[in-house]
């Protein structure tokens, strides 16, 4: 040893030249001396061995790490590389660390670090990993410096000095946790539990960095300091901080993330490290130490969880089951099951078995295991139930979990929503029937959260509805949801909302669940006003139908007892498929009443009429309703009901408003689809319907609205043939009041769809010849007929009212009275001289209906008169009206062929040409039997 220090002090002394010069205030000397010193100690061939270097390190040391604090750059990074290489070369490292620790400390550990160089501020971090890994278990005095370096590092802008911290720490926790001897003493317990908080707190904000290298690192630093944080530093600081990454953008972390997740929340009550370390700890003088430094105070754990971090930490695993890359949620699955057995060691509870609480058994209210189907609701990764012990983890927490996913599904960011659906669709996948405790707050949130603007997000939502319905009772849930439904003050999109929640349970309700009340209290609330007035939303009816659909296919034969209120659920969306024009109500509805073929001739093509049976979802309802109540057809669902349909309808009537989603559309659908027998049968009551809502007093819309329904009834001859008793109410008390005259464009189109309705009654033969003579014979309905003749705001009506003209014509002409006929020609004359020549050659139509049913002793000065009228138009410019009118003409001369002839000879000096005039005229002297134009028949 003596030896060996005269060695030391030899080398020492052979030095002292370059150690002065290594403060010299010439930068050149300076850095020329630690280039000597790195030959003189490290690379000359003299080199002093490793015993004499260890010895005079010490001594060293002081002077050169005052190059750390260098105003060159070079001089401080050859200092830096020098004491690296001599730590190394040392084979008592620990007792450098005296002197080296503060000396980094001072340089880059204090805030704000004023290194420049980040290449030599990532230097002496590593510096100080290399430092602490070296001297092991002896580092533990120096914790303090470790920790300021990695606080203030973690701040540096330099990515991998960050990296570099946070191995920095790694490196404290497993010098001190992994002794040669293999037990950490107490010290070394308290002293990482008192600095470990600090470096978490540095760690934290960095989990967000844009580079995912830094992220892991820091997660990893998080890690191995976690044991020596209190519980509560975990549930204020470190849960917060980490929460991030749940949502992490690189799968590798998140995966990452879910491990440590579960090493955290496995740590057991009076567990703070891994393996055991409290209960390992060598000697017991300073236990009490270790307890107040790692406890501040147990926490009061709810009954069935005995892991002290589950409260904070498990919903961040549970997110991790319903990760986007499917491999992270098999693996956080997996992981979740595992903290759910490491919960029941805690709580010395063992077996699998899970029979559910006597609440969850009431709550579901038949066997609590749940069925194949149940099972099969389950959301991806899910295979099949969850184990017992996770799901007795997760529903000791249930209160705290279901309240903290729901605070994140109403996160103003779309990620952070999406991560909160992520996380209650799984929570209630655990929770099964114990969700019911929770069903308020869960529907309430559920039925917001469907309508976000993110699809995946929505789609988790229902994924969740779909594991509630199928797990929880109707009974439970069913009230809530339509409360939700039938809300007053919900808009129609909240509405739709609650009904695609309603929709999704509905279809994973177990067989028989619906049966009695849940089915009578579900059908009602399809069937409410409030559901009713919303109907012109297509969403509503979209999620209405689905809803209604559910409930037939899941309730069965349970719908018979309330197939009443179902069955006008679907009458409504059967009526809500024939369209709306949308503006009726207002004075500039109406603009485009529909034309109708040939004036009225063709089927209706206007909102009154429906799509075919075929193609109609709300028809396939009524069908599926039918068989599932027993009936052989959906006929028989009409005649059921007919009664009381028409008794709520006439109840409802008085406040029927335009042509809104009102009972007024239920009206029409149950006219237009229920069978013509029920129709007949129930006429009377049907009839009084129509005379009080369509009353000249009523909503011009509203009117035009059951206009539409008579002339789609109309047009088949089956279905009209049903009002055949009543043809003369509905010509006098409909279809003539709603012929009165009124301004603006409503009005108008209601007498187009008014003197269009006739046409088609009369053109199917529906009215009696007594009925229609009866009003005819009153004095109102020509002039009407006459008025629409005349009418300025559309032509179609114009069109129509020939249409009507020509089968009243055709229906009853050779009854009409000669008063009545003197009314008719002149109007048919002044509309020979209609702008549209579409509507002058249907009017020559009428004329030749006219010709037709009048009587062979009809007045001939009056048919005169008609004929030099019409005459004139037979040199129209129109080929079509010439043709139109010569046929009319050839009608005439059947009946009247001197009239005829009369009329052709005073036209024939007036007329450019003479092929129309010689067919006329042929045809009149062949009526006369070929006697000539002067002789007489």
């Amino acid at each position: 040893m003596a030896a060996n220090k005269a060695a030391v002090d030899q080398l020492l002394a052979s030095l002292q030249r370059d150690l002065n010069s290594c403060t010299d205030a010439d930068r050149s000397l300076r850095r020329r001396a630690f280039d000597s010193l790195r030959k003189r100690l490290l690379d000359a061939p003299d080199a002093p061995d490793e015993a004499t270097l260890t010895e005079a390190l010490p001594a060293l040391f002081p002077t050169l790490l005052r190059g750390f604090t260098d105003g060159v750059e070079k001089v401080r990074e050859k200092s830096a590389e020098l004491v690296n290489d001599l730590l190394a070369r040392s084979a008592d490292p620990a007792s450098l660390l005296p002197s080296l620790m503060p000396a980094l400390k001072a340089t880059v550990g204090v805030v704000p670090v004023e290194e420049p160089s980040e290449e030599i501020r990532l230097g002496l971090v590593n510096l100080a990993k290399t430092a602490i890994v070296a001297a092991g278990e002896r580092a533990e005095p120096f914790a303090e410096e470790v920790a300021a370096i990695v606080h203030a590092s973690m701040r540096d802008q330099f990515h991998e000095v960050k990296k570099a911290s946070c191995a920095l720490a790694e490196a404290l926790v497993a010098a001190l946790l992994h002794p040669k001897d293999g037990h950490p003493s107490p010290s070394a317990i308290v002293t990482l539990a008192r600095h470990a908080p600090k470096m978490i707190n540095a760690a934290l904000p960095d989990l967000g960095h844009r580079h995912s290298q830094v992220r892991h690192a820091c997660l990893n630093c998080v890690d191995a300091l976690f044991d020596f944080v209190s519980p509560g530093d975990v549930a204020d600081a470190l849960a917060p901080g980490v929460r991030q990454l749940c949502w992490d953008r690189t799968p590798a972390v998140r995966a990452a993330f879910h491990v440590a997740l579960a090493r955290w929340i496995s740590v057991p009550r009076g567990m703070n490290s891994p393996g055991g370390v409290r209960g390992g700890i060598a000697g017991g003088t300073d236990r009490e130490d270790v307890d107040d430094m790692l406890v501040d105070s147990p926490p009061d754990l709810p009954e069935g969880c005995g892991l002290p971090h589950a409260r904070s930490l498990l919903p961040f695993l549970l997110s991790g089951v319903a990760d986007e890359v499917e491999a992270n949620g098999v693996n956080a699955l997996a992981l979740v099951e595992s903290v759910g057995a490491a919960n029941d060691a805690a709580l010395n509870v063992e077996g699998e078995a899970d029979g559910g609480s006597g609440e969850e058994r009431g709550t579901r209210g038949w066997d609590p295991s749940p069925s194949e189907e149940a099972a099969a609701t389950l959301p991806p990764p899910f295979a099949g139930r969850p184990s017992a012990s996770a799901r007795r983890l997760v529903r000791s927490l249930l209160p705290s979990l279901v309240r903290g996913a729901l605070t994140e599904v109403r996160e103003w960011t779309s990620g952070k929503r999406n991560a909160g659906a992520r996380l209650l669709g799984t929570i209630v996948a655990f929770a099964e029937a114990a969700a019911s405790r929770h069903l308020g707050d869960l529907m309430k949130e559920i039925v917001a959260a469907v309508g976000d603007d993110d699809r995946d997000t929505a789609e988790r939502v229902v994924v969740a509805a779909r594991v509630l319905g199928a797990h929880v009772s109707p009974s439970h849930w069913l009230p809530i949801a339509l409360d939700h439904v039938v809300a007053d003050k919900a808009s129609p999109a909240t509405r739709a909302s609650a009904l695609v929640i309603l929709a999704a349970m509905l279809r994973v309700a177990p067989r028989g669940s619906l049966a009695g009340e849940p089915m009578r209290l579900l059908a009602a609330g399809l069937a409410s006003a409030p559901v009713r007035g919303s109907m012109d939303h297509p969403a509503v009816r979209a999620q209405l139908s689905a809803a209604l659909t559910n409930a037939v296919v899941g309730g069965g034969f349970a719908c018979e007892p309330a197939s009443g209120d179902l069955f006008r659920s679907f009458l409504q969306l059967r009526a809500a498929e024939g369209g709306t024009s949308g503006s009726e109500g207002s004075e500039d509805a109406g603009s485009n009443p529909g034309v109708v073929g040939g004036g009225g001739t063709g089927p209706s093509t206007g909102p009154g009429g429906l799509p075919p049976a075929e193609t109609s979802a709300a028809a396939r309802g009524i069908d599926d309703l039918a068989r599932a109540c027993g009936f052989s057809s959906a006929g028989e669902l009409y005649s059921r009901h007919a009664e009381a349909i028409l008794g709520q309808l006439a109840v409802e009537q008085d406040g029927w408003q335009g042509d809104g989603q009102g009972g007024q559309r239920t009206l029409g659908a149950f006219v237009l689809g229920a069978p013509p027998e029920v129709l007949r049968r129930e006429m009377r009551s049907l009839c009084l319907i129509l005379k009080c809502a369509m009353h000249r007093d009523r909503e011009p819309a509203l009117r035009l609205s059951l206009l539409r329904v008579l002339d789609a009834a109309f047009e088949s001859r089956e279905r009209g043939a049903a009002f055949e008793g009543v043809a003369n109410e509905v010509v006098e008390r409909m279809i003539s009041e709603s012929l009165i005259w009124k301004a603006g464009k409503t009005a108008a189109a209601v007498r187009y769809a008014a003197v269009v309705s006739l046409g088609t009654m009369l053109r199917n033969e529906l009215c009696p010849r007594r009925d229609l003579l009866t009003a005819i014979q009153r004095g109102e309905l020509l002039p009407q007929i006459g008025a629409a003749l005349e009418e300025d705001y559309y032509a179609d009506t114009r069109a129509a009212a020939c249409h009507a003209l020509a089968m009243l014509l055709e229906r009853c002409g050779d009854r009409l009275t000669d008063e009545h006929r003197r009314y008719v020609y002149p109007e048919l004359l002044k509309r020979m001289d209609d702008s549209r020549d579409e509507i002058r050659v249907t009017c020559a139509g009428v004329v030749a209906a006219f010709f037709r049913s009048m009587p062979r002793d009809y007045d001939e000065t009056n048919v005169g008169y008609l004929l030099k009228g019409f005459l004139i138009h037979m040199d129209d410019p129109n080929p079509d009206v010439q043709e139109a009118v010569c046929r009319a003409l050839e009608i005439a001369a059947e009946k009247k062929p001197d009239a005829v002839v009369e009329a052709v000879k005073a036209a024939r000096d007036t007329h450019r040409g003479r092929v129309y005039l010689d067919r006329a005229d042929a045809a009149a002297v062949a009526a006369k039997g070929g006697l000539g134009l002067g002789g007489q028949r």
